[in-house]
């Protein structure tokens, strides 16, 4: 989701002007991230968009830990920075999982910063 989530914004950014990536897993392998990454980075941001980005601190998944997918996003936010999104904002959360209930619980501050501007509560880069 979070990964298809950015394709389509960087694909359509004069249609999506808001791109909400929850726990985005885009690494070489097995999900071969560079593709995505070069996508972002040619795309580049011709447009105005706000991209949220975010990871829980205790998600896992069987081929990477909490620590390798957080350090991605690191890697993802940069990618971004370099494409040249300037509203964008990388968050780890504090607790949370890869599962829909971590999702549900973020995604009311995710909406209020990418619509109203809103800063979260819990933030980190």
């Amino acid at each position: 989701g979070g990964y298809m989530s950015l394709y389509v914004g960087a694909r359509h950014q004069e249609q999506v002007a808001k791109v909400m990536a929850f726990s985005p897993v885009a690494m070489d392998f097995p999900m071969r991230g560079y593709l995505l990454r070069d996508v972002l980075v040619r795309a580049g941001a011709h447009h105005p968009q706000r991209v949220y980005l975010d990871m829980g601190d205790r998600e896992k998944l069987e081929f990477c830990g909490p620590q390798e997918l957080v350090d991605h996003l690191a890697e993802l936010r940069m990618t971004m920075t370099e494409a040249g999104h300037t509203q964008l904002l990388a968050r780890v959360v504090p607790g949370d999982r890869h599962d829909e209930r971590a999702w549900g619980r973020r995604f009311p501050q995710a909406y209020r910063w990418a619509f109203f501007g809103e800063e979260p509560d819990v933030q980190q880069d």
